[in-house]
């Protein structure tokens, strides 16, 4: 696997093969780490076009911490990211750069594939 991309903003970061998802876990806060090598499938929309829950549990979906997330004034600038590894809930937070992002996984996901969707 080749680690040579980072990727780091407010809400997730991309680092040695990991995606880990700031403020994820109700009511503390705490980081939830996802290997990315585990990752199945990674969906994305722009927050402008879509609602998502600002943090907590929706239907099979669990949203890390963003309570701007409906409410921001540049939501165009601004990506829900919605990723499957397997497990129970998939995992969603949010993105700002999704070109860098997508860069910073683009060697390490094997077998995944990557949608843009008009909502999420």
């Amino acid at each position: 696997m080749d680690f040579d991309e980072e990727f780091q903003e407010e809400f997730v970061q991309v680092k040695d093969g990991k995606i880990i998802i700031e403020c994820y876990y109700f009511p503390f806060g705490i980081k939830k780490v996802v290997n990315i090598c585990d990752v199945k499938s990674i969906q994305y929309a722009r927050q402008c076009d879509s609602y998502a829950r600002n943090w907590g549990g929706n239907g099979l979906t669990w949203w890390a911490c963003d309570m701007k997330r409906n409410f921001r004034r540049q939501a165009e600038d601004y990506h829900n990211v919605r990723l499957d590894n397997g497990g129970f809930f998939k995992k969603a937070f949010t993105v700002k750069d999704i070109v860098a992002f997508q860069r910073a996984l683009r060697n390490d996901l094997k077998g995944c594939y990557m949608e843009k969707l008009d909502a999420l």
